[in-house]
Order: C-alpha cells, then structure tokens, then sequence
C-alpha cells in the first residue's frame, strides 16, 4: 500500500503535487505548513452611487456583506478563488464577480 510504485501511481493535478511538496519541506525541516496564501481582490466602482459588495457563499447560498463601495473607491478583500462576489446598487444585482487569480495573487 505504501510501496513506491503504488505512491507514483496516484495522480494529482499540479495545486494537490505543491500541497504535497510544501508539507514534505515542512516536514523535514521541522516546521510548521506556511499558511494558505489569500488572493487580494480590490473592487472598484465607477457608478454614482455606493454598491454594497456581498460574498456568496457557495454551500449555502448565502450572501455575506464585505463592504460599500463608492464612485472613484476601491475595497481590497482577501479572499480565495474560485470566491464569487455580487454587487447591488439598492436591491438591483449591478454584476457577479467570480475570482481567477491563483493563490498569492492580486485581482481587480
């Protein structure tokens, strides 16, 4: 179960093989995994008036307000990808946003 060729043979995609290559380093070296890296995503509005920006959670359904967002402003959120974000001016959906950046990267 634990032979070499039976470990070589599971297939991971490239996030799972970096996973795997973080906690070997970790545990060699005596340390703790880092910590997941969150993507930075900043909103902006060019609307006249304030947007509120709620996240979406993806189990539930639920939308969770991050914050408002005005004319001109930008709001920088730590989030993950894959997150989806929906805007409303009022009770009016103004857009969805699903985030593409990789871990550790920036999106606006």
């Amino acid at each position: 179960a634990n032979a070499p060729q039976a470990v070589a043979s599971i297939a991971l995609d490239d996030g799972e093989a970096d996973t795997i290559d973080a906690a070997m380093k970790a545990l060699m070296s005596g340390r703790d995994l880092p910590p997941e890296q969150p993507v930075v995503a900043t909103f902006t509005s060019s609307l006249d008036a304030a947007v509120r920006l709620f996240w979406r959670n993806p189990d539930t359904g639920e939308e969770v307000l991050n914050g408002e967002v005005s004319g001109g402003d930008g709001l920088r959120i730590h989030t993950h990808p894959g997150h989806t974000f929906r805007a409303y001016r009022g009770d009016e959906l103004v857009r969805s946003f699903t985030v593409t950046a990789e871990r550790g990267g920036e999106e606006a």
